[in-house]
This record gives structure tokens, C-alpha cells and sequence, in this order.
């Protein structure tokens, strides 16, 4: 009979789920690639705003200054007012 430690790894193992998952049909599958998104501030004071989803926090000094914001916080970022998301060409 294994030791507990011997009997963890086994659980652990059984237990191990893959964390990405693809399609049998897909040959290759494309990784999904998330770009920082630019925002303009159209006010007048330096302002400093924390992302909702990272924390992590942006400051626009001056008005049309113009900071990329991680993916994930940009809906919480475009909610603020004097904000303005750029149009990518």
C-alpha cells in the first residue's frame, strides 16, 4: 500500500481536466490573439482610472491623451465619462 503523498498524486491526476479543449474535425487550431485597445480623454484635469477586471490603473494626463488599456478593462474604461475609445484605421 503508497504512502497518503502516493495517494494525492493519483487523485490529482484522476481529477486533471485539459484547460483548452478542441474540435476533432479542426486539424490546427488558431490561438485567439487580444490587442490592448486605445482610449482618448477628452477632459481637462489629469485623471487616474483602475481597470475593473485587472487593477490595473491608467492615467490620462492631459486632454487628448491618448493610453492603451488592456482588453479586458476596456468596457469599464469606455463607461467613464470624458472617454473616448480610438477608431483603429
Amino acid at each position: 500500500m503508497g504512502c497518503c503523498g502516493q495517494k494525492r498524486v493519483a487523485l490529482r491526476q484522476q481529477n486533471k481536466q485539459p484547460s483548452v479543449r478542441h474540435n476533432s474535425s479542426a486539424s490546427k487550431s488558431i490561438p485567439i490573439i487580444r490587442e490592448n485597445v486605445p482610449f482618448k480623454y477628452l477632459g481637462s484635469r489629469a485623471v487616474t482610472i483602475k481597470g475593473a477586471v485587472t487593477t490595473r490603473r491608467y492615467t490620462f494626463r492631459i486632454i487628448g491623451d491618448i493610453v492603451y488599456v488592456d482588453h479586458r478593462d476596456a468596457a469599464s474604461i469606455m463607461a467613464e465619462p470624458l472617454m473616448e475609445k480610438v477608431k483603429e484605421k
